[in-house]
């Protein structure tokens, strides 16, 4: 590891680490002055006596991990109070990373992993005597900047030289002038006659914190991967659990249908998933929040009152993190066919996978909504998850406005055949403007069933009812956000 975070790689046996040129910046800077401009007219040492030191750079590596599950959580008992325990596992966090470094010249950190089902202890050796050698000038190894970084094929001599110098002993030391250069255990060679056809490349990096899966709308209403799948002893529990080298084909299969909670059949991952009904189990007027053993959602990102819609996939208490399967289809997937190409469905009846259902007018659910895993929309305004929804209806979120597949045809329609039993959506729109009254009088548990009861100056609308985007309607401004119910205009 290069400084903080950077990755780094030794191209000799007397310590020359290669990194990127954004990961020696600041140790460029700090040696630049304006008659020394080493950014703008990069640097290179012509001895190792020229090579400039850097207080507080390190090079660290990893030597060793492993597993300290069982001696983190010593002492640990059913129903301990949390801050005890919490407590109890920084006590003996710190114990063994002092027992293991104890004489020696290493470094240790102890890291949770799976939400707490599993700590590592990772042990590195870090030198602090880290000396500038070479970079080229900003022109060349910032090319492009993060425009080009993040968005197209780079043109860049992004690098820059460092030598890492240890004691005599070739351990490591503070600065001091008579540090000698890092032998190194291994180092990569420098192949001066470039690569052929076939050659082996490798690309390295050091693992960060970056989630992918973590960055749709649920993610912003902070759920995380357990409360739709489970934890990791659940989705671990699955019909492969019999397989063994003596037994290579022992899989659980037949057993009954694994969305019973009651059924012995274990999941088969990527069949067996929650879906949008799992949480989304109904509206306002039918849905499972009520139920016994789930976990209902309070409040939306924006602090409207919830209470309909659930924040975890699975009842509290099951063992195999069953997805909850809703009678209220509003916002499910579509049950899997009884019959596909002739043959018999053994999933019949279940929902579909989110990622290959279709819903109004047989678009594809990931079409109005987005991928798996990244629902719209992102919490990152600017986010390229957010760009097709900005581009299709100029603001991010679902794809709620009719106009981005129908143009102006829904906008002298009253209707409720939208997706999920929307009516047409927009200030502009005939429904809008006095169309929908005649609906809230003749049916008004249609509109209820995602504004919610109420007479006219009291139903103050709900989570499903919420703008998408700013509107104004009857002259009154509806922030993005906000609930959408009779008393705005009435």
């Amino acid at each position: 590891i290069f400084g903080r975070g950077c990755t780094g790689e030794m191209i000799s046996e007397d310590g020359l680490v290669l990194t990127n040129h954004h990961c020696g910046e600041g140790a460029i800077q700090s040696h630049s002055s304006v008659e020394h401009d080493y950014l703008s007219n990069g640097f290179w040492a012509m001895s190792k006596e020229e090579e400039l030191p850097n207080e507080s750079l390190s090079v660290t590596y990893l030597r060793y991990m492993k597993d300290v599950s069982s001696l983190v959580t010593e002492g640990i008992v059913p129903g301990m109070d949390p801050q005890e325990r919490e407590s109890l596992i920084k006590q003996n966090m710190g114990d063994i990373m002092q027992k293991e470094t104890a004489g020696t010249d290493l470094d240790a950190r102890i890291r949770s992993f799976y939400y707490g089902n599993a700590y590592y202890l990772f042990v590195y050796e870090v030198f602090r005597d880290v000396r500038l050698v070479g970079a080229p000038p900003t022109s060349v190894g910032n090319f492009g900047s993060d425009q080009d970084n993040w968005m197209w094929p780079r043109h860049t001599g992004d690098f820059s030289l460092f030598r890492v110098y240890a004691d005599e002993s070739n351990n490591p030391a503070e600065y001091s002038p008579s540090n000698k250069p890092y032998k190194p255990r291994k180092h990569l060679e420098i192949a001066a006659d470039g690569v052929e056809e076939g050659d082996f490349t490798m690309v390295m990096g050091y693992p960060g914190s970056t989630t992918q899966c973590l960055r749709g709308a649920m993610f912003n209403a902070g759920m995380l991967c357990n409360d739709c799948h489970g934890d990791m002893l659940q989705v671990g529990a699955d019909f492969s659990a019999g397989v063994s080298p003596d037994n290579p084909g022992d899989f659980q299969l037949d057993l009954g249908n694994f969305y019973d909670p009651a059924s012995p059949q274990p999941r088969v991952p990527w069949a067996n998933e929650p879906g949008c009904g799992s949480c989304h189990t109904g509206d306002v007027n039918d849905n499972l929040a009520g139920s016994a053993n789930v976990i209902v959602n309070t409040a939306d990102t924006n602090g409207n009152t919830d209470g309909i819609r659930l924040r975890q996939a699975w009842r509290i208490g099951d063992d195999k993190a069953t997805p909850i399967v809703p009678d209220n289809k509003r916002f499910a997937e579509p049950a899997v066919p009884a019959t596909f190409n002739g043959f018999a469905n053994p999933g019949a009846g279940n929902p579909k996978l989110y990622r290959v259902s279709t819903g109004h007018g047989g678009v594809m659910c990931e079409g109005c909504h987005g991928a798996t895993h990244a629902e719209w929309p992102n919490a990152n305004p600017n986010a390229n998850d957010n760009v097709t929804a900005k581009q299709l209806q100029g603001h991010t979120g679902t794809l709620v406005e009719c106009s981005t597949c129908h143009g102006t045809a829904m906008d002298t329609r009253n209707t409720l055949g939208g997706p999920h039993g929307m009516h047409p959506v927009g200030a502009a729109t005939r429904f809008a403007n006095g169309g929908h009254e005649d609906l809230a009088q003749n049916n008004s548990a249609a509109c209820a069933a995602c504004h919610g009861p109420g007479s006219r100056s009291q139903n103050v609308g709900t989570v499903l009812s919420v703008a998408k985007a700013d509107r104004v309607l009857d002259g009154t401004l509806v922030r993005k956000g906000e609930p959408v119910g009779c008393s705005v205009c009435h």
